[in-house]
């Protein structure tokens, strides 16, 4: 390990056997400067342009690490690149004087001459272990594999859904990933779909999230965070750590991304705004038992690694962010590297809305998490991400254009009731009619996308018996041909 160890109420620097500094105690003068970078933090989300005082911060925490004898600096010296820093709890549960050293937002750590973050020869990913490292299961032959559930509740503002699919397709190329989309935004039918695709390596949920949610009239209740989810109608479903845990034990990727703002942020600031406590107001429920974070709560339910936003995220950040992530994740990167990777992206892009996000989103291992997650290439038996829109395309060119995946936007709740439909078992199928040029041909072209267990014959022009079953045969054919190159 290479990082700061937390144990017995205290902590210390260690790379591997080497322990930089000795042992230094969690007291409450510690604690409270803790909690004072943390409040520093929550300030600075809320100004327009922190960077400078972000960086300010940042080297204040190096400091604080460094101690008097140079500590974290002996450590950088000695530790061989890439530096995947782990700050690490043997325990599942550690102490609320732990979780300040756990939560502080290490991924700030700065020297005179920058952020560690923005040095590509170091290689720095800093990521939060609860429990002691166990090996992790082997790795199974597949590429790249990413179940994908986007949700946002009727009257929620709506999320750039399919900017972030078409930018993760074209990132890691539909040659190089698997990828199979849940259009419910039902936890519940997510469940299900689960089971059907279990060699997937991670799970994406692109949604809101509220790290301070009370059931509607009940102003008393102790707040939790939530992902706002939806039910089978579409409405909101608030979804916390517990019914996400339900959903993913027996079944549990390798990696769960909580694409969702301040979904690693674990409390409430009393004016309500992000996820830092203030020193008078520290993160317990009422109970007196610490308030997890999502993140935190999914590795305590058995996830093996987490990966979450402590803070309000931009749409076009994270997607940025998800791009490059999962381009690192199919090559075969560890997950703190091809983390360290898209945080890079994001802190030396050009456009500034990209910049002002770069440090907000924190990985969370148990203790078989971290290291790859992708450990072949073989494709799965299943159609290509982009199954649908070539046999339309080839079948109406020149007469009916169908939009690409780039092109196809808003059309989610059509989608979602055709699926349910198809689902249900009470029908046989789904019509889409209407006037011509209003898309009709692109929403069955997705509709077959998004059922990839299913095999697609396309019946064009001519519609007799003759040509329906022609049809068919061409798509058995060009089923047989797809799994014999699977074999």
């Amino acid at each position: 390990m290479i990082g700061v160890l937390v144990v017995d109420g205290g902590f210390e620097l260690v790379c591997g056997e080497a322990s930089f500094g000795g042992r230094r105690h969690l007291d409450d003068a510690t604690v409270a400067g803790l909690e004072g970078f943390a409040r520093r933090y929550g300030e600075l989300l809320e100004r327009h342009d922190p960077s400078e005082d972000l960086f300010t911060l940042g080297r204040d925490l190096f400091r604080f690490l460094d101690g008097d004898g140079g500590d974290l600096s002996a450590l950088i010296d000695r530790a061989p690149p890439p530096l995947h820093f782990e700050i690490a709890t043997m325990v599942r549960r550690p102490s609320p004087a732990e979780l300040t050293l756990l939560r502080a937002p290490w991924e700030l750590l700065a020297t005179d001459r920058g952020f560690l973050a923005a040095d590509v020869g170091l290689g720095f990913g800093p990521v939060r272990r609860l429990g002691r490292p166990e090996t992790p299961s082997a790795l199974d032959p597949w590429r790249l594999g990413l179940t994908f559930m986007a949700a946002a509740p009727r009257g929620a503002k709506e999320l750039d859904f399919e900017g972030e699919e078409v930018a993760v397709m074209g990132a890691v190329g539909a040659t190089e990933l698997d990828l199979f989309v849940e259009e419910s935004g039902d936890p519940d039918e997510l469940g299900a779909r689960l089971v059907e695709v279990s060699t997937m390596q991670v799970l994406h949920l692109s949604c809101h999230g509220d790290n301070a949610w009370r059931p509607k009239g009940h102003p008393e209740a102790s707040p939790k965070p939530v992902l706002l989810l939806e039910d089978q109608d579409g409405d909101e479903r608030p979804t916390d750590a517990d019914a996400l845990i339900e959903t993913l034990q027996e079944r549990s990727p390798r990696l769960v991304f909580l694409s969702a703002c301040l979904s690693a942020a674990a409390a409430e600031r009393r004016d309500g705004s992000y996820g830092y406590p203030l020193l008078e107001d520290p993160p317990f429920s009422r109970s007196g038992a610490v308030t997890q974070s999502l993140a935190e709560a999914l590795v305590g339910g058995g996830v093996p690694a987490v990966l979450g936003w402590d803070g309000s995220v931009r749409d076009v950040a994270a997607i940025a962010f998800a791009a490059e992530l999962y381009a690192g994740l199919a090559a075969r990167k560890t997950l703190p590297g091809a983390v360290a990777v898209a945080r890079r992206r994001l802190l030396t892009a050009a456009e500034e809305v990209l910049r002002r996000d770069w440090h907000l989103a924190r990985v969370w291992l148990g203790p078989q998490g971290g290291g790859a997650i992708v450990g072949g290439s073989a494709r799965r038996a299943m159609m290509p991400a982009t199954h649908g829109e070539k046999e339309f395309l080839i079948k109406e060119r020149r007469q009916v254009p169908v939009a690409s995946h780039e092109m196809f936007v808003g059309r989610r709740r059509e989608l979602q009731t055709a699926q349910r439909a198809l689902r249900d078992g009470r029908h046989v199928g789904v019509l889409v009619h209407g006037m011509g040029r209003l898309g009709k041909s692109s929403l069955a072209a997705r509709i077959a996308n998004r059922r990839r267990d299913l095999k697609l014959a396309v019946v064009f022009e001519h519609y007799g018996a003759l040509d329906v079953l022609a049809a068919l045969a061409e798509a058995v054919r060009l089923h047989r041909e797809a799994f014999d190159a699977v074999e």
